[in-house]
């Protein structure tokens, strides 16, 4: 199915959901966890070397295998290194640690969508979704399903972190699905700047 759906992508490659869902002001800062190979490693991966990068989380991790934000940034490099099973394995780590962890559902999400595992992935988008209302209420204000992407080589240097800079159009298809089944009625229900989950009583 992922490979029907590869066949189908446009010149410039729709990347906007995801990238949108994982601004810095969504998710709490990571300088607050102190571990000098986690900090290296952060570096790393802001200057594109993810290899390396990978191996110093793989310290910050042996240093400390109870803190979810090792195994959450290894497993954004091996998304973008392409390994998406590695990077599945940190993400299901990570949410052993921290079940509410939006950032490692997305992820995780996006490597299942880039192995063809839709359903699964769209599981994954609708967790997060209904975690972090305002990923809903960014969405549909941002345009939802017609909104345009931009093209591949517009990205800021701040997406070199985000784990989320190469979506597939398969993985973008099954955030809207996710978004559709959580918000049936759109902008309805994703309003009021965020306050509304869709799960909410």
């Amino acid at each position: 199915m992922a490979q029907r759906r590869e066949n189908s992508l446009p010149a410039t490659a729709l990347r906007f959901a995801i990238v949108l869902s994982l601004s810095a002001n969504l998710h709490p800062a990571l300088a607050d966890y102190q571990n000098p190979a986690f900090n290296k490693g952060k570096q790393k991966m802001a200057a594109g070397d993810f290899d390396g990068a990978v191996n110093s989380f793989g310290e910050a991790i042996g240093m400390n295998d109870t803190e979810p934000k090792g195994y959450l940034m290894r497993g954004q490099c091996f998304f973008k290194l392409q390994n998406y099973k590695l990077a599945i394995q940190d993400m299901d780590k990570a949410l052993q640690l921290a079940p509410n962890k939006v950032r490692a559902l997305l992820v995780r999400g996006s490597c299942k969508a880039n192995l063809g595992q839709d359903d699964e992935a769209v599981a994954d988008y609708m967790a997060a979704i209904k975690l972090e209302p305002d990923l809903g209420t960014r969405y549909f204000k941002n345009g939802g399903q017609n909104v345009e992407a931009r093209p591949r080589g517009k990205q800021k240097s701040a997406d070199s972190t985000d784990g989320h800079a190469d979506l597939r159009l398969h993985a973008i298809e099954d955030y809207k699905k996710a978004m559709n089944i959580v918000y049936p009625r759109g902008l309805e229900l994703a309003d009021d700047s965020g306050k509304h989950s869709a799960n909410s009583n």
